[in-house]
């Protein structure tokens, strides 16, 4: 678990920002709402993508798994707290922004946690 620790609070890092802003400006969630909703991400998207996907797939598909299992957490939390989905724009936007901070983090992953080179 110790060396989970690093990457995880570094995904949160990513995830709790991003939500924090723009799904509070995209849908009914308060801020508070949406850094619990990136609490609840975190560890689902990080096992599903970061653990299973990426280093028997590569990047692109860990990628396509964390922004669509985001985007499913997101469409639920919200759905749940409000009785709506957010806002389209709202959850591209975030899917978006959470992809392009994936790359870097699975490139920090192959060398750290896998111990390989990056780029896959």
């Amino acid at each position: 678990m110790k060396k989970h620790f690093n990457p995880l609070v570094t995904k949160f890092l990513l995830f709790a920002p991003v939500m924090g802003i723009l799904l509070p400006a995209f849908s009914k969630m308060s801020l508070a709402e949406a850094v619990v909703t990136a609490v609840i991400s975190v560890p689902v998207v990080y096992v599903l993508a970061d653990l299973l996907v990426l280093p028997r797939n590569g990047t692109w598909a860990a990628i396509s798994v964390d922004a669509l299992a985001t985007v499913l957490i997101t469409w639920e939390a919200s759905s749940f707290l409000h009785g709506q989905v957010p806002a389209p724009l709202g959850t591209v936007l975030v899917a978006a922004t959470i992809a392009t901070g994936e790359w870097y983090f699975h490139e920090y992953l192959m060398r750290t946690l896998f111990k390989k080179g990056g780029r896959g």
